[in-house]
């Protein structure tokens, strides 16, 4: 962050009150005596340490600072989330294909350290619950679908990309109609899609999709 963004921040007068807070507001955990809650710098919310961001930035005439900035406005603001793209450790290999695409995103979170992974999941389920995010995006068209044969094949994934749960009898694979990707019954959404025409159909979308299609495109 740098100086231009300043103008986000509120001043500590205008913060939520933290005694009040029950719930953090990104990710919707109950506070609980030993939790710490902090306060965004930017829209005042009151967060837990999980969800929090401590951010550089230039003050004018005081030189560096730090800040604490909730997730939520970390995609809100700048736009875009980059993580790793590595396959998730344990799945088989297979051909790296180059997609091109205006922002790195992930493939798999087996390798993101428990803070990423949580942070990924957190703002999933924030964003999931605003419908007034769901109206700013258009509903998915046939040029956002991935062809089936382009496809990761089953055989080629033993867990979940996207929360890494081994797959079992109990738990089915399932395919991201965007990505393609292979991910389990708790990491889809249905969303609505323009197919020929005018018709609509419901398709699944992982949640890593769902995050970079409605919320950071």
């Amino acid at each position: 962050m740098t100086t231009e963004t300043l103008h986000r921040f509120v001043e500590p007068r205008h913060f939520a009150v933290k005694e009040l807070a029950t719930h953090c507001t990104v990710c919707a955990v109950e506070y609980t005596n030993w939790q710490r809650k902090h306060n965004c710098g930017m829209c005042g919310a009151v967060v837990c340490a999980t969800c929090m961001d401590v951010r550089a930035i230039t003050m004018p005439n005081k030189g560096a600072a730090k800040v604490a900035v909730c997730f939520a406005c970390t995609v809100r603001c700048e736009h875009k989330y980059h993580c790793d793209t590595k396959r998730a450790a344990g799945d088989d290999e297979e051909p790296a294909t180059e997609t091109p695409a205006e922002y790195t995103y992930t493939a798999s979170m087996a390798l993101m350290d428990k803070r990423e992974f949580l942070r990924v999941d957190a703002l999933y389920h924030y964003y999931k619950g605003c419908p007034e995010h769901n109206h700013e995006k258009p509903v998915l068209t046939i040029e956002c679908i991935a062809p089936v044969d382009s496809w990761v094949l089953d055989v080629h994934r033993h867990q979940c990309v996207a929360c890494t749960r081994k797959f079992s009898t109990l738990l089915r694979k399932h395919h991201c109609r965007i990505c393609g990707e292979v991910v389990c019954k708790n990491c889809i959404q249905f969303k609505s899609a323009l197919s020929t025409g005018t018709d609509r159909v419901n398709i699944q979308v992982c949640k890593l999709c769902f995050l970079k299609y409605y919320f950071v495109n």
